[in-house]
């Protein structure tokens, strides 16, 4: 059945009489209804044969361009199963997919999305074109020219292995050139024939002192080639941009499974391979709905728009059989997208690379039987994406050759100027006030050239979105877009690889600070008091060693050293040193005789903890035991601490000082004052412990009781 005629959007009049034509008319061919709809008048009619010149709905936010124009339209092209391009930038075509599963295919970055390699099948002069567009404008066009050419040379270097290059490939080889150069050279070497195109660009590339096969250390090239320092800074300059710009199709799991993907993880992902885009479209009849939200993925959704919108186009234009098929009468392709100011592209340059820009493509659109569809806020949302006068007059010549303009509420002077430019002075100044002030959300007023159900002439009128008999996707969006019937999930995880860096000792560091000091302290307090006891009872020789590490981080290492004797549970040991130890470089060693640490600890101790403490030495005469390895008669060596003045640690200096003899060192104060804190902790811990009637065999371990 032909479609050329048949309603594809019917808007209800609502004046008597247009501004300017006539109301929609029965269709006299064949085998078509004898009237619009039974019953219906005043109705605005925009065939599919009227689309094919192009629409165009302008409108500010909350004005339902979408709900009353550009949605309806879209599920009509689905009913009629015509295949074509959504680019959803705002999630609200997802829910097509549900409703029709075997007929809409969602690409993008989620779970149900299906997997698609970007840039396969694009012909060379594309992907360098595509290339230039998305890279960063720079003042200098040479700087990024030669970080192109290697990023094509990376792709060809893949089809000479027998694959296809993925984005990631690409931006993956361009940071590290040596892993692909590795490669390329054993793949280069051995044939003994290469194809023309490939030997011209080796040829170019070996040329440049600063290419990609310079930066990686090739065998391709000739000794004398600039310093290493030199061919690096080059090098950056030229790729830069590019490794920025496509970096997150390598990064972004996401992004990577769906627009990357590895030809073995098709059966992991449960998803068979896209076909080829011209069979997606001419095949298969599908419609594609690109879902990836620019709040989430940003620039890279345009570059993911912007790369479909290229194999469509190149699809449509390379095609030979458009009539032998009935595009353009019982067929069509279409391409819809909202907020359409961040997809237009008006470069007429693009023409010569093989990507064609809008206006070039519009105007072949009508012999391929292709239908655009767009929608946005308003012509200077257009124009701020436009950066030249020529750009202007590009997107002038687009604008013109639009056949239907449908316009809501808007107060853009550059939508008012459009409208200004379809109609007679007379009614100019009545429609920009209404369009103005007055369009409630629903109405617009439609502009359209040689309207096949109005008699094939121009036609303007004010419409507005209402239930229409027979067509049910007009009223469809009314209450809104629906939801997706199954929620979007994201659930890509990162993998895993070995890390080349990792080093057993820096895994298993310690964080620093006073927060991992005290965290150490209290993890490993039960250990230390185990410790302390088993020195006291069971070091016969009384031969020194380190007794017990108590406090640790990544900067110090804080331990009793020596050895204890007694019968009391005490620090107040005789030969018991507090060892205090700084990592690293300039690191430095300091050994403090527990007796003139003690003294600072007890009246640093908090309440609780000298509420504890049952007893306390205040000499070594008590002392029933004495190392039999120590010279009895040995001095305490005098050691002073300096800036421990006030109980607090309040004065005014920030650091401890130890001084004995010729040794100087200093600590910061707050670690100094934990220290104290810490060993007035353990004190009052080690002062429960009663091993004065203990036996040598019993375990030392289980005379701990509760402080209660």
């Amino acid at each position: 059945m032909s479609l050329k005629n048949e309603p594809l959007l019917v808007f209800k009049g609502v004046n008597a009489k247009p501004m300017h034509g006539r109301y929609a008319e029965p269709c006299t061919e064949a085998g078509a209804p004898s009237a619009i709809h039974e019953g219906m008048e005043k109705s605005v009619v925009i065939t599919f044969d009227d689309a094919n010149r192009h629409l165009l709905a302008l409108g500010a936010t909350g004005a339902r361009k979408t709900t009353t124009c550009l949605a309806a339209a879209v599920a009509k092209l689905v009913k009629e199963h015509c295949s074509g391009l959504v680019v959803d930038v705002k999630g609200e075509y997802r829910h097509m997919a549900d409703l029709h599963p075997d007929r809409v295919v969602v690409i993008g970055a989620d779970d149900d999305a299906a997997p698609y390699n970007l840039i396969e099948g694009m012909s060379d002069e594309q992907f360098s074109s595509f290339l230039q567009e998305i890279m960063p404008r720079v003042k200098e066009p040479y700087w990024g020219s030669q970080g192109i050419k290697d990023a094509c040379f990376i792709r060809k270097v893949y089809q000479l292995m027998g694959e296809e290059a993925t984005l990631a490939n690409i931006v993956e080889a361009l940071a590290a050139p040596a892993r692909f150069v590795k490669v390329a050279d054993s793949v280069i070497m051995s044939r003994a024939t290469l194809p023309t195109d490939f030997q011209l660009l080796l040829e170019a590339v070996t040329a440049n002192s600063f290419s990609i096969l310079a930066r990686g250390g090739s065998s391709l090239l000739d000794e004398d080639a600039p310093s290493m320092d030199e061919v690096q800074k080059q090098y950056t300059w030229h790729t830069a941009g590019l490794i920025k710009v496509l970096s997150p199709f390598s990064s972004n799991t996401s992004l990577r499974e769906k627009f990357s993907p590895d030809p073995d993880s098709w059966e992991r992902l449960g998803k068979e391979p896209l076909p080829s885009m011209e069979n997606l479209l001419y095949r298969d009849r599908k419609v594609l709905v690109l879902d990836l939200p620019l709040d989430q993925f940003g620039n890279t959704a345009h570059i993911v728009s912007k790369l479909l919108r290229v194999r469509m186009i190149s699809a449509i234009t390379g095609f030979r059989d458009h009539k032998r098929i009935g595009c353009g009468d019982s067929f069509y392709t279409f391409f819809a997208a909202d907020e359409y100011q961040h997809l237009v592209n008006i470069d007429q340059e693009a023409a010569t690379g093989g990507l064609f820009d809008d206006t070039t493509f519009f105007d072949r659109c009508r012999g391929y039987g292709h239908i655009n569809l767009i929608a946005t806020q308003s012509v200077s949302a257009l124009r701020a994406k436009v950066n030249s006068s020529s750009g202007d007059r590009g997107l002038d010549c687009l604008l013109q050759n639009i056949g239907t303009v449908v316009v809501f509420s808007s107060s853009d002077p550059a939508t008012d100027a459009l409208l200004r430019g379809r109609v007679s002075a007379v009614d100019a100044e009545q429609i920009s006030s209404i369009v103005r002030s007055d369009l409630p959300p629903g109405e617009a007023y439609v502009v359209g050239r040689s309207m096949a159900r109005h008699g094939g002439s121009t036609l303007v009128t004010r419409v507005k979105g209402s239930e229409i008999p027979g067509q049910e996707h007009m009223s469809r969006y009314f209450a809104g877009m629906p939801d997706p019937i199954r929620p979007v999930i994201y659930s890509a995880e990162p993998e895993y690889v070995v890390n080349p860096h990792f080093k057993k000792e820096a895994a298993n560091a310690l964080p620093g600070g006073l927060w991992a000091l005290k965290a150490y302290f209290m993890r490993r307090k039960q250990t230390i008091l185990e410790e302390l006891e088993c020195e006291q009872v069971y070091n016969k020789d009384f031969s020194p060693r380190e007794v017990s590490v108590f406090m640790e981080d990544e900067d110090f290492v804080v331990a009793l050293q020596g050895c204890m004797g007694g019968y009391y549970p005490t620090l107040w040991q005789r030969y018991l040193n507090l060892l205090i130890t700084k990592k690293g470089a300039d690191g430095w060693q300091c050994e403090v005789p527990m007796c003139a640490v003690m003294p600072l600890v007890e009246a640093k101790m908090i309440p609780g903890d000298r509420h504890r403490l049952r007893r306390k030495l205040t000499g070594f005469e008590m002392m029933s035991r004495q190392p039999r390895n120590v010279d009895r008669e040995a001095e305490i060596e005098e050691i002073e601490i300096k800036g421990d003045g006030d109980l607090y640690g309040a004065d005014s200096t920030d650091d401890v000082s130890f001084c004995a003899g010729s040794m100087h060192t200093k600590l910061s104060k707050r670690y100094w004052n934990e220290i104290c804190k810490a060993l007035g902790h353990l004190e009052s811990e080690y002062s429960q412990v009663c091993f004065d009637t203990l036996e040598q065999e019993a375990d030392p371990f289980d005379v701990f009781f509760d402080d209660e």
